[in-house]
């Protein structure tokens, strides 16, 4: 049996087990946040990192929240969003290598100089927002 709720149920919607509470009680659909910037997703999207890593080809991660979920090297990349003043991206990897992290070409991650990447452990997170354009923070 299919369900017409697309996820937005009520307490009258008992077809659609996605939508239900603990031990199939009713559940409650949250407030949907702000958008993101430009050419993000708010969705939480599944990265493979780049192998042998670099910033000019690395994986480009596109969504608010990103999950790494393949990174077999040490080294292997991917490449946060434009960093526009506001933007928020926070990446997770759950590779079973470090990772690096660039910013786009030009930009720089916490000052630390153009181009210059971000490492994160295996089985660590980072949230970076970015308060001035170029310029990302974690």
């Amino acid at each position: 049996m299919s369900c017409n709720c697309n996820n937005n149920c009520s307490s009258s919607c008992s077809s659609c087990n996605s939508c239900r509470g603990p031990k199939g009680e009713p559940g409650r659909v949250g407030p949907q946040g702000p958008p993101g910037p430009p050419g993000s997703s708010t969705t939480v999207d599944y990265y493979t990192a780049y192998a042998g890593g670099g910033q000019t080809d690395a994986t480009n991660l596109i969504s608010t929240d990103n999950i790494v979920n393949v990174a077999a090297t040490l080294g292997d990349s991917v490449k946060l969003l434009p960093a526009v003043k506001n933007t928020v991206q926070q990446v997770r990897n759950y590779g079973v290598s470090a990772i690096y992290i660039y910013p786009q070409s030009g930009e720089q991650i916490n000052s630390a100089g153009v181009n210059v990447p971000y490492p994160l452990a295996a089985g660590s997170t980072v949230s970076f927002s970015c308060p001035i354009d170029g310029n990302y923070i974690d």
